[in-house]
């Protein structure tokens, strides 16, 4: 009886703590739900996109803060010191390094200023020089940045989980995901349209590489050497003016340099990156004669990474539509294909492919207008010993220095002028919108042209594209809503489709937003440009201040919008602000938020700050109207 009670006892009791255990784990699940969901409650996909991004970029910048991603000099105080967290980069004098400094400091901020810029597909490298300061290394790493931020992160993680689908037969990744950054107006079509476009994106870069390289290879391209004019008797250089040196382009007879430099270019290109391996002159040494056909495919390059996947994938349908069923089943007679669904492009490619043409005809003639006429006053400098000119005029023929440093003329737009000028012209203005690839210097342009530039860097390109800026389709809706609001409509529409009014007011609240912001950044960035900092030569340094005492050069306040804009359209181009040697590390941050910005839109920046639960509902009251205007 005694054993009984002692068995029941030790039965209960383990009941009870069985009980208890399970209790206590539900109460820890409990709390591991609660903590998780208070932790998680207001990450929105915006915020999840932001922290990929970010430790992205996070890597990139470690691996760029290496030295192993520098060309240095090892003969020269081992390539490197550090001093103060900074580093003290030394260079070796290469052919193509004739007018950069040797030496440079170079921080964390400025690793990451690069990381950002390359994943965004700016193409600002700041002070250094991709092409003759890295490393293959670190040219391979600035080379997967900007791929994966041309593409977008979380469509290369889908294309990922898609292929581990096949292989372990287990969805990884919901087909949401495909339509975070690159997805089409239809979540049903992201997937379909994602894997067509990754396929086309790395056929066309391969295509365009071969034929590119070969061209690099027997085409005898020179690096670019600044150009001087007589004024009273003396050598003046003319500021961002070069001209064909007599050192041949690394690439000539090696096709190594030539097929990576023409693989470079074609990947930075179709991602509108504007970066290249070319010197500090961007795409100068393709500026004349020959080097128009290598401008040419350049532009086609980024005309199809800054059109849209979207227009791209309708044009496939449409393409494929026409094949199957007008020639494969009318003329051929396959009547599998007799019921094949005709393929409609959507009013979205058709306000995006209109706009952007319309864009290219008015920027193009305005270009024209602002420095065919105005800016480019071209004079011979033949003989003339004491001729008094601008320097900002660029002339027919100048002077230069030979290899063997005698003075001589040189032509800085080659020898069949008209037609070099006036391609170089298309060339910039189709390039300043996103792409960020120049031919001539930024700082040698008419303030006109620079706010013309300004303004087409932030309209940028198509939504769900390679480019930055407030988008085409804002412009157009917010055009289109002005035109019918003066016409006494009261709605709008495109193409027989009505827009929503929610469309409209957000056409008008994203460009103001952007407009405000971006002149508050550009003033951040010019006051942060006077504040005084000692160098790692010692140097007192006032950015503006050092460079009209140096170089003789004056930054305006379009100066840094223009930079500012070139940030947020993730254009590239700089007119010597963000490439200055000595700009403090502090006056890049401005620059790093816009990047990001512009990478991510202005939209889905503002939910990075949205809550999944609002603290209150909308308010209910009595409508009552305002007087506007």
């Amino acid at each position: 009886m005694l054993s009984n009670k002692i068995n029941n006892l030790v039965k209960k009791y383990r009941k009870y703590k069985k009980i208890q255990s399970i209790d206590n784990k539900k109460k820890i699940n409990n709390f591991k739900i609660k903590v998780r969901h208070a932790i998680l409650m207001h990450w929105t996909w915006p915020k999840k996109v932001f922290l990929g991004m970010f430790i992205i970029v996070l890597l990139g910048a470690i691996l760029l803060y290496l030295p192993i991603s520098y060309d240095l000099d090892y003969s020269n105080n081992n390539g490197y010191k550090y001093v103060n967290n900074e580093y003290i980069f030394y260079f070796m004098d290469t052919p193509t390094d004739l007018y950069n400094t040797k030496e440079l400091n170079f921080n964390f901020i400025d690793s990451l200023f690069l990381a950002v810029s390359a994943f965004t597909t700016t193409g600002i490298s700041g002070k250094l020089d991709i092409g003759s300061h890295m490393s293959y290394f670190g040219q391979f790493v600035m080379f997967v940045l900007l791929q994966i931020g041309g593409f977008g992160y979380a469509s290369l993680l889908y294309l990922f989980g898609r292929f581990l689908q096949k292989v372990f037969h287990r969805q990884f990744f919901s087909s949401a995901l495909s339509n975070i950054e690159r997805g089409g107006t239809k979540i049903t079509d992201s997937p379909k349209m994602l894997l067509r476009i990754f396929l086309l994106i790395v056929s066309i870069q391969i295509c365009f590489s071969l034929i590119i390289s070969i061209i690099f290879v027997v085409t005898p391209f020179k690096v670019q050497q600044n150009v001087y004019m007589y004024l009273n008797n003396q050598l003046i250089p003319i500021n961002g003016v070069t001209s064909d040196s007599d050192v041949i382009y690394s690439g000539y007879k090696n096709y190594g340099i030539a097929l990576w430099h023409a693989l470079f270019l074609c990947g930075s290109a179709i991602n509108n990156a504007g970066f290249d391996l070319f010197g500090t002159s961007s795409l100068a040494i393709f500026r004349n004669d020959i080097g128009i056909i290598i401008q040419f495919f350049v532009i086609s390059l980024f005309f199809i990474g800054g059109i849209g996947y979207q227009i791209i994938f309708d044009l496939m349908l449409r393409i494929e539509y026409i094949w199957k069923y007008r020639f494969l089943y009318k003329i051929c007679g396959m009547n599998k294909y007799a019921s094949i669904a005709k393929n409609k492009i959507s009013s979205f490619s058709k306000i995006c492919i209109t706009t952007t043409f319309i864009i290219i005809i008015i920027s193009t003639s305005l270009v024209y207008l602002t420095e065919h006429f105005a800016q480019y006053s071209y004079v011979e400098m033949l003989d003339v010993k004491s001729l008094t000119l601008p320097l900002h005029k660029i002339p027919k023929i100048a002077y230069g220095y030979d290899i063997n440093n005698n003075i001589v003329q040189v032509k800085p737009f080659g020898n069949n002028y008209s037609l070099n000028v006036n391609f170089t012209l298309f060339f910039n203005s189709m390039s300043t919108r996103s792409a960020g690839f120049s031919t001539i210097s930024m700082s040698s342009l008419g303030e006109n042209t620079k706010w013309l530039f300004i303004i087409l860097m932030f309209i940028g390109t198509s939504p769900s594209s390679t480019g930055g800026g407030i988008r085409i389709t804002t412009l157009a809706v917010m055009f289109k809503s002005m035109i019918n609001w003066l016409r006494g409509l009261t709605k709008s529409s495109l193409y027989k489709r009505n827009i929503p009014n929610n469309d409209v007011i957000g056409s008008f609240l994203i460009s103001t937003l952007c407009f405000v912001m971006l002149v508050l950044f550009s003033f951040a960035t010019y006051s942060f440009t006077l504040i005084p900092h000692i160098d790692y030569n010692g140097e007192n340094i006032n950015l503006i201040q050092y460079l009209k005492q140096k170089n003789s050069v004056t930054l305006t306040f379009s100066d840094f919008m223009f930079d500012m804009a070139s940030s947020f359209g993730t254009c590239g181009l700089s007119s010597g602000v963000l490439n200055a040697d000595k700009l403090g590390w502090w006056s890049k941050i401005p620059s790093i938020i816009l990047m990001f910005i512009g990478q991510m839109g202005i939209g889905a920046t503002l939910l990075l700050f949205a809550r999944k639960v609002p603290k209150r509902n909308n308010p209910n009251y009595i409508e009552q109207p305002i007087r506007l205007g």
